[in-house]
């Protein structure tokens, strides 16, 4: 299902069984200070994504560039995926969260309500970011929770652990 006042641009390629929601824009240029305003770039989103109400996706920076968001996403209300960025499968973007640029995220992994990633930040599988937090850097552990603004590690995911 795509509404009528999605905006899905022509370097996007949909996967099977994809829902995108009311007012939602796929494949705009990247936005960045030094770049020029133009869509680059090819942006691949996997099966069974679901993006809610006005989700933006961003292209990537350069012509040869991927903005990946694997299978299986969930991508709710205002959340935002920044240029480069890949996503991996089973993401959960909850609203108003906020992916910068170049960042990757593991499989499994949720960002609370209204939580961002700085650019270049990387999540391992499984990784939950609790609501309202911030986090930069690189995270090479696996289903640990992150809580706060910076956000600072608190313990394992047990409850992910367990569903999988």
């Amino acid at each position: 299902m795509i509404h009528p006042t999605a905006i899905i641009g022509d370097n996007v390629q949909l996967g099977e069984g994809c829902s995108v929601g009311p007012f939602c824009v796929i494949g705009g240029p990247a936005e960045h200070p030094r770049e020029e305003y133009k869509v680059r770039g090819r942006i691949i989103i996997g099966s069974k994504v679901v993006m809610t109400m006005g989700v933006t996706v961003d292209s990537p920076l350069t012509d040869e560039g991927l903005t990946i968001i694997g299978d299986g996403c969930y991508l709710m209300a205002k959340s935002h995926v920044g240029h480069d960025v890949k996503l991996g499968k089973q993401v959960t973007l909850s609203t108003g969260s906020k992916i910068g640029g170049h960042s990757i995220i593991g499989d499994h992994s949720t960002i609370g309500l209204n939580s961002c990633t700085h650019q270049r930040t990387e999540l391992a599988e499984g990784t939950m970011l609790g609501a309202n937090s911030f986090i930069k850097g690189i995270n090479k552990e696996p289903f640990r929770i992150f809580v706060g603004s910076p956000a600072k590690d608190i313990g394992i995911n047990q409850f992910l652990l367990n569903r999988l």
